[in-house]
């Protein structure tokens, strides 16, 4: 006896296919059987479509989670989008439409807020000074970290420091 592969379906389309194929063999098939049959034929191929775009979005996610785990053990090194290309393997345009459709925002603005996020907790939580503080995230010196947090977060690391001593 021969065993035939069958691609996993999903519930839906299974059933509908089954039914379809009853329909089909009765001895005496009603006269609206050909539209009948259309109608889930189009029901299959919409669940079929359904399901692939799952898959392709379930993907997508991983692929993206790769990329943001490259650039978190990452971020305190000089990070270009050539290095986040080379690790993804995807060219920059379908890199920056992949973090532009999930996260809204670029690669290279997804690194400069994390290397900010990271600023502000060493700021918050240490008492190490500003040029240390901006090796540790990944920026090139002590005034481009001075210039991301005024041009993004409206202070200065400075002034960030002095509000939350004042606030304990």
């Amino acid at each position: 006896r021969r065993t035939h592969y069958r691609a996993r379906l999903p519930p839906r389309t299974d059933r509908t296919i089954r039914k379809t194929h009853a329909e089909r063999h009765k001895k005496h098939p009603p006269p609206h059987l050909e539209n009948k049959l259309s109608q889930n034929i189009y029901r299959i191929l919409l669940n079929i479509q359904d399901h692939i775009e799952k898959a392709n979005a379930d993907g997508r996610q991983q692929q993206l989670q790769n990329i943001i785990d490259f650039i978190e053990a990452n971020y305190s090194e000089p990070i270009t989008l050539d290095d986040i290309v080379k690790h993804s393997f995807f060219s920059k345009s379908h890199l920056n439409t992949l973090f532009l459709e999930i996260l809204k925002t670029t690669p290279m603005q997804f690194v400069l807020n994390l290397r900010l996020q990271k600023a502000q907790r060493l700021l918050m939580t240490t008492n190490l000074n500003l040029k240390r503080v901006a090796a540790l995230c990944g920026f090139k010196d002590e005034r481009a970290l001075i210039y991301a947090f005024r041009a993004h977060l409206d202070t200065t690391p400075s002034d960030l420091r002095k509000n939350v001593r004042k606030e304990i």
